[in-house]
């Protein structure tokens, strides 16, 4: 459904007594909140599914979410996009011509020692809050190392003129989630709390 749809399936949620307590705004803010949280909840599983199975596929849910890039850089780091979720790969192009391993950001050394991680020498890259650091030898081409990063981005905001980015199937889930957080805010705590447990159950890893 478009979000037009999604903001009337809401409605019909609310009651008389709930729905003057909140303005459009609002509505269409928990709307956005939960496309998040869905999405927020299935990159957690695909995070815990994947540390055990490192060839686990992306769910399909978040694929709504992939970009790729392809840019270049003078430096051995790169500033994250702003909308930024979740890496999937960064590979280099020219004399590199590979893709980097990702390394726990707490494990990353000197590109000059020798790889205490995995016991090999490797190019790697590791992710802060604001940008990717890359362990490779310094760029001797300023401004032309050439990059290609995969990654999620954060799902978009919905309002009357943004659609939801997230399959059709989480639709209905969004707005179980947008109604909890409205009751919440009307100080209907055990109705929220029920209406929370509802989010979740149908919240579904595909």
């Amino acid at each position: 459904m478009n979000g037009t749809e999604l903001y009337e399936r809401l409605a019909t949620l609310l009651d008389e007594s709930t729905a003057q307590y909140f303005t459009e705004d609002e509505r269409w803010a928990a709307l956005t909140s939960g496309q998040q949280e869905y999405a927020a909840i299935i990159l957690a599983q695909y995070k815990a599914k994947s540390a055990i199975n490192p060839s686990e596929s992306i769910p399909e849910i978040l694929r709504a979410l992939y970009l790729s890039v392809s840019s270049t850089t003078g430096d051995s780091f790169i500033a994250l996009p702003a909308n930024f979720l979740y890496d999937i790969s960064l590979s280099l192009g020219g004399a590199y011509n590979r893709p980097l391993l990702k390394r726990p950001l707490s494990r990353t050394i000197p590109f000059e020692k020798k790889n205490s991680y995995s016991g090999t020498s490797g190019y790697y890259y590791s992710i802060t809050a604001s940008q990717i650091n890359m362990e490779i030898p310094q760029p001797t081409n300023p401004g032309g190392l050439a990059y290609t990063l995969e990654y999620l981005q954060k799902p978009t905001k919905i309002d009357s003129n943004t659609n939801p980015i997230l399959p059709d199937y989480t639709h209905f889930a969004i707005a179980i989630f947008a109604f909890a957080q409205l009751l919440k805010k009307s100080a209907r705590i055990q109705e929220a709390l029920y209406q929370y447990q509802e989010f979740i159950q149908s919240i579904k890893y595909l």
